[in-house]
C-alpha cells in the first residue's frame, strides 16, 4: 500500500566533510565557490580547490545561522540534547572532586567555568571541600582543586549548541572575559568578577575533537594539556633546562618566572627548592609546593589528577550509544539514562566511569527522585531523571540546553551559487523524502515485515537520539506525524515534473509549501533564519 518508496533504486553517498558548519561551508561552494573553504583550510590552496567535492546535502547538528548563504533548506529529523560530562571515578577513586558535587551543576556556573570565573571545584555551590575523605587534594594538598576546562573545535555542531547555551564562545582566546585554565593564580581573584591577573597567565579552553574520550582519557588527558599547566617554570627553563634533560639547575632569568630561586633543581619535570619559609613560586604556582623540612616541591599534574578534575561536554545521544555499546562492562539503557557510563579499564589508570552531568537550579537529581525545583520551569512527574536529558525531557523540551539534528539542502532559489539539490538526494532527506513522509506507515520492508517508519525511528533511537513525532508533549514517540512548517521554496517546487514528481508530492500529506510528516523544515531564505 502507498507510494513505492525508493522505485530507482537511488542510492545517497556524500564526501565528507558533510558535518555541521565544515559541511554548510561544502554545499556552500558545491558550484565552484572555494574562497570559504580554501581559507578556512590551509592545505587547499587555488591548484586543487577543485578536489572540494560538490555535495547535495549536508548532516548538521546546528541551527540556521545569520552566516548562512541564503537559499538553504533544514530538514529537521531528530533531536538531541547537550550537556556537560565528568569523570565520575579514576583508578578505583569515586570521590573525586568533580562528584563531590553531587553531578549537578546551574547554567549560571557551567557559564562561570567556561570564562574562568570558577576556577576550581571547591568553588562551587554544594562543594564541602574539607569534609573527610574528600578528595580534592588529589595529587594537590592544597585546598585548590582547579577545573580543567575542554571544549570542541570551532566548526563542530555540538561547540556551537554549546556557545548558544552558555553565551560565551567555549572555545574562544583568552580576553578580558575569559581566564579558564589559569597557571599563575597569583593576583587571581577565583570565582571574582573581576581579575588582577594577565591573560597571558591563563590558557583558556583545551580545544580536543568534539565527542570523543580518547583526548581526555588516560595518559591522553596529560598530554592535552598546554606546557603551561604542566611546567612551573615554562617557557623560562627553556634557557635554563634543554628540553629531555632529566636533571638541571635554572639559573638567572630562567628562574624567576614563578619565582624559583637560584638553587633550585629540576629532575624529570618536577622542580625542588630549598628555603626556610614558603617560596614565593607555591604560592604562584596554581597547584602549590609539597614541603619537607626546608624541602618545597612544586607539584606537576598526572594523568589521574587531570582526569578527576576537568569538565567537557557531550552530545547526549552520541553519549547515551556510545555507552549502551559498551554492554560488555554491564551499560544497559536503563543504567545510560541515570548519567553513568562504566568504562571498567578503558584506560591506563584502571576502573573509570564517565558521567554525563545533571543541570539544576538548586535541585537536580539525588537518587533518581525529581526535586521539587527541576531543571527548567516544567517538571514532569513521569520523568525520574528530568534534570539529565532522557528521551522525555529532550522531547518535551525540559532540559536546558536541546538541539535538533538536520539535512541541508540547497533549495534552488540561489542556482548561481549553489545549484538545487538533486531530484535522488530529495526524495531521501528533504521535508517530504523518505525519511519524513507518513506513507512510510504503510510501506513494508519486505526484507523484515515491518513498516518502514518503524524501522527509520528505531534506527535514529539506536543511534541514542529521539525522533520528531507528535509524541513530543509527553515525551514518547509515536506514529502520529506532525505540521512541519511552512517554507517558500520547497523539495516538490524543485522537482514539479518528471519521474521524481510524485515521489516528492506525497499525495495528500503535502500541501503547497506546508508538509505533513516527521520533520520540521526552517529557511535561510528571508533576511534572517526562520526555524
Amino acid at each position: 500500500a502507498g507510494v513505492t518508496p525508493n522505485p530507482f533504486n537511488d542510492v545517497v553517498v556524500e564526501e565528507t566533510p558533510i558535518g555541521s558548519s565544515n559541511g554548510i561551508l561544502q554545499l556552500e561552494t558545491a558550484n565552484g565557490n572555494y574562497t570559504a573553504l580554501t581559507a578556512k583550510y590551509s592545505y587547499l590552496n587555488s591548484g586543487n580547490a577543485g578536489a572540494i567535492a560538490a555535495i547535495n546535502f549536508a548532516r548538521s547538528s546546528r541551527m540556521p545561522s545569520s552566516s548562512d548563504d541564503k537559499g538553504l533548506n533544514f530538514v529537521a529529523y531528530a533531536k538531541d540534547a547537550v550537556s556537560w560530562v565528568h569523570y565520575k571515578q579514576v583508578n578505583g577513586n569515586a570521590n573525586v572532586p568533580s562528584n563531590v558535587i553531587g553531578n549537578r551543576l546551574s547554567m549560571a556556573s557551567l557559564t562561570a567555568i567556561w570564562k574562568g570565573q570558577i576556577a576550581g571545584w571547591e568553588q562551587l555551590p554544594g562543594a564541602t571541600p574539607g569534609s573527610a575523605g574528600s578528595q580534592w587534594v588529589i595529587n594537590n594538598p592544597g585546598a585548590h582543586a582547579p577545573i580543567y576546562v575542554f571544549s570542541a573545535q570551532e566548526g563542530s555542531g555540538t561547540q556551537s549548541t554549546w556557545k548558544g547555551a552558555l553565551g560565551p564562545d567555549p572555545s574562544g582566546a583568552v580576553s578580558t572575559s575569559f581566564y579558564s585554565n589559569c597557571f599563575n593564580t597569583s593576583g587571581l581573584v577565583l570565582g571574582g568578577a573581576t581579575f588582577s591577573n594577565a591573560a597571558s597567565q591563563c590558557d583558556g579552553p583545551i580545544d580536543v575533537f568534539e565527542n570523543q574520550t580518547s583526548s581526555i582519557s588516560g595518559a591522553n588527558a596529560l598530554t592535552s594539556l598546554p606546557t603551561n599547566l604542566k611546567d612551573p617554570n615554562y617557557p623560562g627553563d627553556q634557557a635554563g633546562c634543554s628540553a629531555g634533560q632529566t636533571t638541571c639547575t635554572p639559573t638567572g632569568a630562567s628562574a624567576a618566572v614563578y619565582g624559583l630561586g637560584a638553587g633550585a633543581t629540576n629532575t624529570a619535570g618536577v622542580y625542588t627548592l630549598t628555603a626556610g619559609s614558603k617560596p614565593a613560586a607555591c604560592t604562584n604556582w596554581y597547584l602549590g609546593c609539597t614541603n619537607s623540612g626546608s624541602t618545597w616541591t612544586l607539584t606537576v599534574p598526572t594523568a589521574g589528577a587531570v582526569m578527576s578534575r576537568l569538565i567537557f561536554f557531550y552530545s547526549s545521544g552520541l553519549w547515551h550509544h556510545q555507552c549502551q555499546a559498551d554492554s560488555a562492562q554491564g551499560n544497559t539503557a536503563a543504567t545510560c539514562a541515570n548519567g553513568v557510563w562504566d568504562q571498567a579499564v578503558q584506560n591506563s589508570l584502571g576502573h573509570t566511569i564517565f558521567d554525563i552531568g545533571a543541570i539544576g537550579n538548586g535541585g537536580g537529581i539525588t537518587g533518581g527522585a525529581v526535586q521539587p525545583s527541576g531543571c527548567s520551569p516544567s517538571v514532569h512527574t513521569l520523568d525520574t531523571t528530568p534534570c539529565l536529558p532522557t528521551q522525555m525531557s529532550t522531547l518535551n523540551g525540559d532540559f536546558p540546553v536541546t538541539r535538533l539534528l538536520f539535512n541541508v539542502y540547497s533549495n534552488g532559489s540561489q542556482s548561481g551559487a549553489m545549484p538545487a539539490s538533486s531530484p535522488a538526494t530529495l526524495t531521501y532527506m528533504s521535508e517530504t523524502g523518505f525519511l519524513c513522509s507518513p506513507n512510510t506507515a504503510n510501506e513494508i520492508d519486505p526484507q523484515t515485515g515491518a513498516n518502514y517508519l518503524s524501522e527509520i525511528q528505531n534506527t535514529i533511537l539506536g543511534a541514542g537520539f529521539y525522533p520528531l513525532s507528535a509524541g513530543a508533549p509527553d515525551g514518547k514517540v509515536n506514529q502520529t506525524p506532525i505540521d512541519e512548517g511552512a517554507v517558500g521554496n520547497y523539495a516538490s517546487s524543485i522537482v514539479s515534473t518528471g519521474a521524481y514528481a510524485p515521489f516528492l508530492a506525497r499525495g495528500a500529506y503535502f500541501t503547497g509549501s506546508d508538509p505533513t510528516g516527521f520533520c520540521s523544515v526552517s529557511t535561510t531564505d528571508s533576511s534572517g533564519a526562520t526555524p
